[in-house]
């Protein structure tokens, strides 16, 4: 079934080369259509179909309702990715209601918010991976299961007191977490200023919060309100006397701070977060390359055009000579958010070229 996707991806992708605009293709298992734009490929996806996006840039408007279980699949949200077309850029808020449980976004730079539970409904298990987004709003108490995984957020997280999954990530704050996990990601805090400090985490309870990295000075500014949680193994700036932030804690000063990344340019993939030599120690014990690891690549498991070449005109026997040159990663869609059965399974790597 993998081979028939990524044929059928191939032959959207040459359709782009030969001129015709940002071609969208909509899977659901062998059948492939075509769309012009994110708005269509939305309202004529089927139940369970994968949507993939090519490099470009996709207007949604806040009247598009997500209302199926859906896969949202970009190329990368990085901009000095290898995609011949660049990387896949969404303008605009995507809302996840009633009848998307079960949906994934995985490969885009989003201006907006992923909103979900907008309209009231227990909308669950909702992943959200290898993208970079403005911000995740769950709109109500119902929802759960929310997987954010090797994301850039670059505003709040707010998870209406609901369970979540969120794992090796790069973050400013997290807000209304009620059971679930936050391991392993690196949280700046520095925008959350609402409550009279630069926060961390608020409102994360029952959680394991662990092998974090948190980039504020005080632990009632990197937590306030939190109950019945798993505290440990954390790293976080300090200066003055305030206490340890749980079991282990790990306490740097400010001005060792300063030398702890290779590249701290705040919430964006210019910035490099494998630590200095100085610090190396700590890499595989807290922050996104501990756990499961955070992946720099950041490209989801599918094919995309990284060559092409077209020739100028046709030859002497009405034939126009096309070059291009896939490739594709070798990940998987992981977690209860895969579009279809065929997404099960590996993406084998390798290149097609002089198709």
């Amino acid at each position: 079934m993998m081979k028939k996707v990524f044929l059928s991806l191939v032959v959207a992708m040459l359709a782009t080369v030969n001129g015709i605009a940002q071609q969208i293709a909509v899977v659901k298992g062998s059948a492939t259509q075509v769309c012009q734009t994110l708005t269509e490929a939305i309202e004529c996806a089927q139940e369970g179909s994968v949507i993939y996006l090519p490099g470009g840039a996709f207007v949604i408007q806040d009247s598009v309702k997500i209302k199926k279980r859906l896969t949202i699949v970009g190329i990368s949200h990085k901009a000095n990715s290898d995609n011949a077309d660049g990387y896949t850029r969404i303008l605009g808020n995507l809302f996840f209601n009633e009848g998307s449980s079960n949906s994934a976004l995985m490969g885009c730079y989003v201006t907006g918010t992923a909103n979900i539970g907008e309209d009231g409904a227990a909308v669950k298990d909702i992943t959200i991976r290898y993208c970079n987004l403005g911000s995740i709003n769950v709109l109500n108490n119902q929802c759960g299961g929310i997987i954010v995984n090797q994301n850039y957020v670059r505003s709040h997280a707010y998870f209406g007191y609901t369970t979540a999954y969120i794992t090796n990530n790069v973050m400013y704050t997290i807000q209304n977490i009620d059971g679930g996990t936050i391991e392993c990601n690196i949280l700046l805090g520095e925008h959350a200023k609402s409550w009279g400090g630069t926060l961390c985490i608020r409102d994360g309870n029952n959680c394991s919060i662990m092998r974090n990295i948190l980039g504020t000075y005080r632990p009632y500014e990197n937590w306030t309100a939190c109950s019945g949680c798993q505290i440990e193994d954390n790293m976080r700036k300090q200066v003055s006397n305030y206490g340890d932030f749980g079991d282990n804690c790990i306490n740097i000063s400010e001005e060792d701070w300063a030398n702890l990344f290779t590249k701290n340019s705040g919430i964006n993939p210019a910035s490099n977060f494998h630590f200095t030599e100085n610090f190396k120690q700590y890499e595989d014990k807290v922050g996104i390359y501990a756990g499961t690891s955070f992946s720099d690549g950041v490209l989801p498991p599918v094919p995309y055009i990284s060559e092409k070449e077209i020739a100028e005109q046709t030859d002497a026997a009405g034939k126009l000579k096309i070059y291009i040159k896939v490739k594709a990663s070798d990940g998987t869609i992981q977690g209860g958010a895969t579009g279809g059965s065929e997404q099960d399974q590996p993406v084998n790597s390798g290149d097609e070229e002089g198709m």
